[in-house]
């Protein structure tokens, strides 16, 4: 072997030498890197579950709906004593019904029995009193307004002394000019407000004419004295009814 042969046998144990140093710190590099990412992915798993934690409080939600689901409990057994209490209430008005007729077949009969005007308005006087306070048939004639008969007022005799001029009332003046009835405050017509000074004002009061073949004869007048009952619409269909009857 010359010295060109020694030369380039030595080049080429140089270049092995070399690719194996060479080899070697790529993988001590590979495997550092190796080592980096996993630190870095482990590090960024961490503080992404600590911000996760953060903005989705998990204990703080159990708390929430813990809190949410004894209020339902609650709310539940509220239920269900306001149900009890619909039902008990809904069994009043069946035991007190036993007392008041209302518009009932019974009453119908009853008022078709009777054989004159006067004693028609006496039987519905008192189931007038089912559904106001108190109750007054009002005779109109030539002007003149007087009291025939009435209920629910403590003085009768009082009652049966009323008169006056027709038109000296507003609500009066309104029924004969209207012929229907008419609601206002007692308190606000002098005539009624006369009349009632020592019974006692009610705070609603209602003045339903009662017509005869077609003319107007007088009116009914009913209120709501001492917080009694109250349902015109019920009481006016009742004297529909008598008038009725009446022409017949």
């Amino acid at each position: 072997m010359d010295s060109f042969d020694t030369i380039l046998e030595q080049l080429k144990q140089l270049q092995n030498r070399s690719r194996d140093q060479v080899s070697e710190q790529i993988g001590a590099l590979s495997a550092r890197l190796s080592r980096l990412v996993e630190e870095t992915a482990a590090s960024v798993g961490q503080d992404i579950s600590t911000e996760i934690a953060g903005l989705i409080p998990v204990d703080s939600l159990e708390e929430s709906l813990s809190a949410v689901r004894e209020e339902m409990t609650q709310l539940r057994r509220e239920k269900q004593e306001l149900e009890a209490r619909v039902q008990e209430l809904d069994e009043v008005p069946q035991e007190e019904s036993t007392n008041a007729r209302g518009m009932s077949l019974e009453l119908l009969r009853e008022l078709d029995a009777a054989r004159s005007q006067s004693e028609l308005l006496r039987a519905l006087l008192p189931v007038l009193c089912e559904f106001v306070s108190r109750a007054v048939v009002l005779v109109l004639r030539s002007g003149q307004v007087s009291a025939w008969s009435g209920i629910g007022f403590e003085d009768g005799e009082e009652l049966r002394n009323w008169r006056g001029v027709a038109s000296s009332s507003p609500a009066l003046r309104l029924l004969l000019e209207k012929n229907c009835p008419v609601g206002f405050g007692a308190g606000d017509d002098p005539q009624f407000a006369s009349w009632l000074e020592r019974e006692g004002e009610a705070e609603h009061a209602l003045l339903v004419p009662v017509f005869l073949r077609a003319q107007l004869m007088g009116c009914i007048y009913v209120d709501d004295a001492r917080g009694g009952p109250w349902d015109p619409e019920s009481a006016q269909a009742l004297i529909a009814i008598g008038c009725w009857m009446i022409d017949t």
